[in-house]
């Protein structure tokens, strides 16, 4: 990923409660790597190097899509985690890689 100078970006996941997946921690990764779990109604808070970075939540085989975002030096972003509504899920063709929804909050 490109970097630039300065202070650290902090990168804030949230999970609200819902009941599908509600027994079940998604993994999040950050440019691919593995950075932690999160389980519902929680946040995950994660410093990264400012410049561009993706984001991807994932539960067993299915995910959601990358989320691709610039983070600035001393910046705090914000992220929502949670199921896809069933209809877009759906009409996706069950497509795997949008199983779980994530997106700037």
């Amino acid at each position: 990923p490109q970097r630039t100078a300065g202070p650290d970006a902090r990168l804030v996941f949230r999970r609200p409660r819902k009941y599908r997946d509600s027994m079940r921690a998604y993994i999040l990764k950050i440019d691919g790597v593995r950075c932690g779990k999160i389980r519902p109604g929680n946040e995950v808070s994660v410093e990264v190097r400012p410049g561009v970075h993706t984001v991807q939540a994932q539960i067993d085989w299915y995910s959601s899509p990358l989320l691709e975002f610039i983070a600035q030096p001393g910046e705090t972003v914000r992220f929502r985690v949670q199921p896809a509504n069933v209809v877009s899920w759906l009409s996706e063709s069950l497509n795997r890689a949008f199983y779980l929804q994530l997106e700037i909050d």
